[in-house]
């Protein structure tokens, strides 16, 4: 039998890759488990009515946004965030807190047009929005 002796140093460093190859399947071993965990509950997942009621909603979505003009959306989306968190800073820097009074909202033209978009928004939104759940219900029954 021969021996083939190893100069310390390649010892060392063949020692020190071994460390870090141990700590890295160490590193990966722990980001993988929660994954592992995921995928073996995943077809208990699929077969809970809960699941699949919180996750219809979802599902819904690209049937929605087909019927969605999304420039509309967006502008909407964008526009809105911005008067929201305008109209947030206005009120954060004012010394009192706004009132609400129904002869000074009849007087306002802004106000006046604010309530006259929501009204059309609601008046349209609404009663598409009853009927789909009337029919939902009686579909369910």
């Amino acid at each position: 039998m021969s021996y083939v002796t190893v100069p310390k140093e390649e010892w060392e460093k063949l020692v020190n890759e071994v460390k870090e190859l141990r700590k890295t399947v160490e590193e990966l071993t722990v980001t993988l488990k929660p994954i592992l965990f995921l995928i073996e509950k995943l077809p208990h997942l699929f077969v809970d009515p809960t699941f699949i009621k919180t996750l219809a909603p979802i599902l819904a979505l690209p049937y929605a946004m087909e019927k969605v003009n999304p420039n509309v959306l967006g502008t909407v989306m964008v526009e809105g965030l911005v008067s929201i968190s305008e109209a947030f800073e206005k009120i954060a820097k004012s010394e009192k807190s706004p009132e609400f009074s129904i002869m000074s909202l009849l007087r306002d033209k802004e106000a006046k047009k604010s309530l006259g978009i929501m009204m059309e928004i609601l008046k349209y939104s609404l009663p598409r929005i009853h009927s789909s759940l009337k029919n939902l219900m009686q579909e369910t029954k």
